[in-house]
């Protein structure tokens, strides 16, 4: 199976074939367009060789939640350009995340679809999110409060789990570091979370990610860097 995740500034390409998981990069330029990314990507990744099979997409992009009680297919369009206006040309997607009793509302560039299906045939999509929170979830035992902040170029994804329950899963448009600090200080308040004892992870883009770790040692002694978890991600896509 060959997976995809798509960065503002990356692609990463992982297959697996039984045990082994092979894990590539491309650096996008930004100079060229999206297909010509891909199409050079294509040429110089060898995973992408024998381009027969069904491709799975990881969507990196800006979302948001709503209760599972109140989604239905109908509203998730409305809902998902009301939280986040300006974004016409995305195709909206969602994601279940039953541990947290909600539905995660994503989008992808209707443009970007057209050209991985052009190329690929058969491709699935899925947001960066759910398998996020499954695997902070992972990272967090019985009575532990965890906070994973997962840092992007304008803003940043953070799921709160409580003795291994998830809290919260949110997208924060954020200009800056101290953005993070207020968003990450809001959630500690709402959890009980011990900014002294309990761990807030950091993961993403690594420019930001360690500008954020330098405003937030003001206030939470335990960060902890989880650098590249892109292999972990697609090990928790369901």
């Amino acid at each position: 199976m060959l997976y995809l995740e798509i960065e503002s500034n990356a692609m990463h390409f992982v297959s697996l074939e039984g045990e082994e998981v092979q894990h590539s990069v491309y650096q996008m330029q930004h100079t060229l367009t999206f297909e010509s990314n891909l199409r050079n990507a294509i040429s110089s990744i060898p995973q992408t060789d024998g381009r027969g099979e069904p491709l799975r997409v990881l969507v990196c992009s800006p979302g948001t939640a709503m209760s599972l009680n109140d989604f239905s297919e109908e509203v998730a369009t409305d809902v998902f350009r009301y939280c986040l206006p300006g974004r016409p040309k995305e195709e909206v997607m969602y994601d279940m995340i039953p541990e947290a009793n909600a539905v995660w509302l994503f989008g992808i560039p209707k443009e970007q679809m057209q050209t991985l299906e052009h190329l690929f045939g058969t491709v699935y999509y899925a947001s960066t999110m759910a398998p996020l929170a499954r695997y902070t979830m992972s990272q967090t035992h019985a009575g532990e409060r965890k906070i994973m902040v997962n840092c992007h170029h304008g803003w940043v994804d953070i799921v709160a789990v409580k003795g291994r329950y998830l809290e919260l899963v949110n997208t924060y448009r954020v200009n800056g570091p101290t953005d993070v600090a207020y968003y990450v200080l809001s959630i500690v308040k709402r959890i009980g979370f011990s900014q002294t004892k309990d761990e807030c992870m950091l993961t993403g883009e690594e420019t930001f990610r360690n500008a954020v770790h330098t405003e937030l040692t003001r206030f939470i002694s335990n960060l902890q860097h989880h650098v590249d978890i892109t292999r972990e991600l697609f090990a928790y896509l369901h």
